[in-house]
């Protein structure tokens, strides 16, 4: 019965960890550009379909463990959520630079939100382009120059100075990602336990009705 409990700890464990590090990786400049068309969050919602299938074909089975599995589902991806959202803000938060860019190309305009920010490429003082997109409410002009913060390994997107909130770091992540992946691996770990058998093949009736048949018995 132990080695069953513990392979299942590790397989949910690691699928949690690598959908939260995806949604981390998506999040940054190297993963995928948000805006019009933007890939983000089909390829989230396939990410963590992983683990509830992984949990589905190591049996969970039932009504109570289908509910504690959906719930673990709504955690992980609302943890993968806050993970991509946070994950530029937390680079540049370790390691940001100030730079003057330039503006170079309107990439489009993100209506998916109230207001619509603009989405820009933008360039260094010696025209080299600058990783990601910048993000603004603000429309600018091409060729026009913004005080933005960057990372200089090229990680997270360029945000403009009066944008930006101090405060977001690597250990901001860590505790996001407890937050959210601690409790999805336990419900995901407790919906594809296995069932306790008699040596006859038949399932123990649940502790509450033993409880109830030896009061019964006891009057």
């Amino acid at each position: 019965m132990v080695l069953p409990i513990l392979f299942r700890i590790g397989v949910v464990s690691t699928l949690a960890a690598a959908a939260l590090t995806a949604g981390a990786w998506i999040g940054t400049a190297q993963g995928l550009d948000p805006g019009p068309g933007s890939l983000r969050f089909p390829v989230m919602l396939a990410v963590t379909a992983v683990p509830i299938t992984a949990v589905g074909l190591l049996g969970s089975t039932g009504v109570g463990r289908t509910v504690m599995a959906c719930i673990a589902w709504c955690l992980l991806s609302f943890g993968q959520l806050t993970m991509m959202m946070a994950a530029s803000d937390a680079v540049l938060g370790e390691r940001g630079r100030t730079v003057t860019a330039t503006v170079t190309h309107l990439v489009g305009h993100d209506l998916s939100e109230d207001g619509g920010d603009y989405l820009y490429r933008v360039a260094d003082a010696q025209g080299r382009p600058l990783a990601g997109l910048l993000r603004t409410p603000n429309r600018r002009g091409i060729g026009s120059d913004v005080a933005v913060l960057v990372d200089p390994q090229g990680w997270a997107h360029p945000t403009e100075i009066a944008a930006y909130e101090p405060g977001t770091d690597a250990l901001t992540l860590l505790i996001l990602a407890g937050m959210f992946g601690g409790p999805a691996i336990v419900l995901y770990v407790l919906s594809c336990l296995p069932e306790d058998r008699r040596r006859d093949g038949t399932t123990p009736a649940p502790w509450h009705r033993e409880a109830f048949n030896q009061v019964v018995r006891s009057t």
